[in-house]
């Protein structure tokens, strides 16, 4: 469950990062968001329940993924009018 949280919590910075600096770090923190995903739902069905940490972790990871996905498409449309 701690690595859910940690994975979620890292990919939210890289995308919130890739707003202001490096548009590619959204990527990073798209796929970062989906393993936190994948390692929330494995420690669910070893412990068969989430609490606290699997919560706050699985929270983290949805808003990695969204916020991700958002920069990322923003910096896909926006790249080829940059340059």
């Amino acid at each position: 469950m701690v690595t859910a949280m940690v994975l979620g919590i890292i990919g939210c910075v890289l995308s919130f990062i890739s707003i202001f600096f490096a548009g590619w770090l959204s990527f990073i923190g798209l796929v970062l968001g989906i393993l936190a995903v994948v390692f929330a739902v494995k420690a669910k069905k070893s412990s068969g329940q989430l609490k606290g940490r699997g919560i706050a972790g699985l929270v983290t990871d949805i808003i990695a993924i969204v916020l991700g996905a958002i920069c990322a498409i923003i910096y896909i449309v926006l790249l080829p009018a940059i340059a």
